[in-house]
């Protein structure tokens, strides 16, 4: 992460050491992070924050969402829930996050719960 801009993990997910306390936690347990017994802590969110532009006053990383629950409806539901709080506005620490890749189901080998996955474009400024 760039030197002073805010990092979106602490924001979504929470500050270490323990990493809870994040605005996404409202929504189910998250991470940054998989863990191998995802299907023991359903709905499980997992937040992954990627490269992008940046210039001496804003940087625009990508965002990864992947929502894992116990069946497709609930999965969903989860998915479509993070995606209008993280698009609406409602986060104050970015100043824009658009959707690039709108939710939507891949396969999961684990046949005790169901993933969906979405791609996200964040504006921070500097701080």
């Amino acid at each position: 992460m760039p030197s002073a801009f805010l990092d979106p993990i602490h924001v979504l997910v929470g500050p270490p050491p323990d990493y809870t306390g994040g605005l996404l936690g409202q929504f189910g347990t998250v991470g940054s992070f998989t863990p191998v017994d995802v299907s023991d802590h359903l709905p499980y969110i997992t937040v992954r924050v990627g490269g992008g532009p940046r210039d001496p006053n804003s940087w625009s990383p990508s965002l990864s969402v992947q929502v894992f629950g116990p069946d497709r409806e609930t999965t969903h539901d989860v998915a479509e829930s993070v995606d209008e709080f993280l698009t609406t506005g409602r986060i104050w620490q970015f100043d824009r996050c658009d959707c690039i890749s709108a939710p939507q189901e891949v396969h999961w080998a684990d046949d005790k719960c169901r993933l969906w996955v979405a791609e996200y474009q964040l504006v921070i400024r500097r701080s």
